[in-house]
């Protein structure tokens, strides 16, 4: 074959290859589109849940299910800004429910940053792999509160005895009381009422039932 024949092979390959590889682009970017629209359309739904079961019946459940594992501690941190109190709970739960079935690790906080997306209390919920969270997500659980007051109880003699702070990698608290302080944006919102009122719930039972 002459020069300009293997010049003309060569050419053809390339073209060939070029097109192939452009189809398998154009189908990995629909791919990843088709991801990234369900991905969307989930968390637009777990949203929805959640906005239908309700704050408080969520914050409750979660932590009717709280565990405390050596890769899963439990953290209750006892923080204050001025007046207010800003506390943060780390804590694994077996099902995260209807809005996030399995096993999940579960960081509540409040957010004062007004330039952060997200504002009030903030979940970010995320999976669990082994030793490793995967996949978090974050979302605005009560938008409206500006501080977070938790105390943890421990059963003992027939009492309760409340901390402000309480970790452990072994044993969940007998019982979490929250308390949400709102800002004047709640005052409009109906659920306010109820919002402020405390969230005591006992650790251990069934999350869901």
């Amino acid at each position: 074959m002459s020069p300009s024949g293997r010049r003309g092979t060569t050419l053809v390959e390339l073209m060939v290859a070029l097109a192939i590889s452009g189809a398998v682009v154009t189908a990995s970017y629909g791919l990843l589109a088709n991801a990234i629209r369900a991905e969307h359309h989930s968390r637009t739904a777990r949203r929805a849940v959640l906005t239908v079961v309700g704050p408080r019946a969520q914050l409750s459940a979660w932590m009717r299910g709280a565990t405390a594992t050596p890769l899963a501690p439990f953290e209750g941190r006892h923080l204050a800004q001025g007046p207010l109190s800003l506390d943060e709970l780390t804590f694994s739960v077996d099902d995260g429910g209807p809005t996030f079935p399995g096993p999940r690790r579960l960081h509540l906080w409040i957010d004062t940053d007004p330039a952060t997306d997200a504002e009030g209390l903030i979940a970010e919920v995320s999976e669990l792999r082994g030793t490793a969270s995967i996949l978090p997500e974050t979302l605005s659980v009560a938008p409206g509160a500006i501080g977070l007051e938790a105390r943890f109880g421990q059963f003992s003699r027939g009492a309760i005895r409340w901390t402000e702070a309480y970790g452990s990698s072994t044993t969940p608290p007998d019982v979490i009381a929250l308390h949400l302080a709102l800002g004047a944006s709640a005052d409009s919102q109906p659920a306010s009422t109820l919002l402020a009122l405390p969230i005591v719930t006992p650790v251990g039972l069934s999350a869901w039932h």
